[in-house]
């Protein structure tokens, strides 16, 4: 029997992780092992553990079989690789922002980063250069790809447009970024006031706590991170012509006025993760000259169960992140 290592697990019938010792994962021909360094919490694994099943008619799919290593936001130092893998990948420190290898996604297709290693195909991991920090680089896999993507592809952004961003939790608050580094007229909408001081120091011009409130504005572009009434409302307010951006899951129905839909000629999109195969090339980039700097607060490995009942009762700011490390 090989070595064994802890590792946070999604069992049959169970909605929250189980830590408990398991056998340190293989590394098949073209994979790599990485030693976790850090590993970001997602508001998708709370849906997830209460057994919701993300596939769509596209032939897009995102099944989870269990028992399954949840954590698909995963960075560290590569310790063992594979038949087919240059043998100086060893030591690099890395993230598995990449997608060369589809249906290779860890925590939803393959085990993830929720434990003290991680098996993943060498083909989706990137370099992660000093400048970056490691945990920063393990978020940036989904939180800040999926808030780029959205606003620079998905919305195609251009510097004339006056943006709207719906939600100004971590994934929000990337996107308020990105879409003032491109030049464009920034708004935030969130319920939580608390939040308006750090979406305007980077760089909103206003926030408010009604969708509504900016229909003077008439947006040419809305980024929607809850999802739900808050599309509805978007496409309400939005300026004839305008793109709608829909990524947050918060409603399993949507209500949609069609007739101006079709007569304002608007755009309605929705958004996931990485736009263009260089998405995290370009996000790495940013955050290694500083022009990105994501809210991050890290919690104890122990603790993870603790961590996401917060998430579940909007009680954290920016993201948040684990070190998965051994117990006792």
């Amino acid at each position: 029997m090989g070595s064994t290592v802890y590792a946070a697990r999604l069992l049959d019938g169970k909605h929250e992780l189980r830590i408990q010792e398991v056998s340190e994962p293989e590394v098949p021909v073209g994979w790599a092992l990485l030693r976790v360094e850090a590993a970001g919490l997602c508001h998708t694994d709370i849906h997830v553990m209460e057994g919701v099943q993300f596939s769509a008619s596209t032939g897009v799919d995102y099944t989870v079989h269990r028992p399954r290593v949840l954590g698909h936001e995963v960075a560290g130092t590569v310790v063992k690789v594979g038949d087919d893998v240059p043998p100086e990948l060893v030591g690099e420190v890395v993230a598995a922002g990449g997608h060369a290898v589809p249906r290779a996604t860890p925590g939803m297709h393959i085990d993830g980063g929720f434990g003290e290693f991680c098996a993943v195909p060498a083909a989706n991991l990137v370099r992660v250069p000093p400048e970056v920090d490691v945990a920063v680089a393990a978020v940036a896999t989904d939180s800040i790809q999926t808030a780029y993507a959205a606003v620079t592809g998905a919305g195609a952004v251009a510097p004339s447009d006056r943006v709207m961003i719906i939600g100004l939790g971590g994934l929000g608050m990337s996107a308020v970024r990105v879409a003032v580094l491109a030049g464009a007229e920034v708004y935030g909408v969130d319920i939580d006031t608390a939040r308006f001081a750090e979406a305007e120091a980077a760089g909103a011009v206003r926030c408010v706590t009604d969708v509504a409130e900016l229909r003077e504005v008439r947006p040419t572009l809305a980024v929607d991170f809850v999802g739900g009434a808050t599309t509805a409302a978007a496409l309400e307010a939005v300026q004839v012509g305008a793109r709608v951006v829909v990524v947050g899951l918060g409603a399993s129905e949507l209500r949609l006025d069609p007739i101006g839909l079709v007569l304002g000629k608007k755009t309605l999109v929705g958004s996931l993760g990485a736009f263009a195969a260089d998405d995290y090339d370009k996000i790495i980039a940013l955050l290694a000259r500083g022009e990105l700097l994501p809210r991050l607060e890290e919690v104890p490995f122990a603790e993870i169960n603790e961590a996401y009942a917060r998430l579940r009762a909007g009680k954290v700011h920016g993201r948040l992140f684990t070190r998965p490390t051994a117990l006792g």
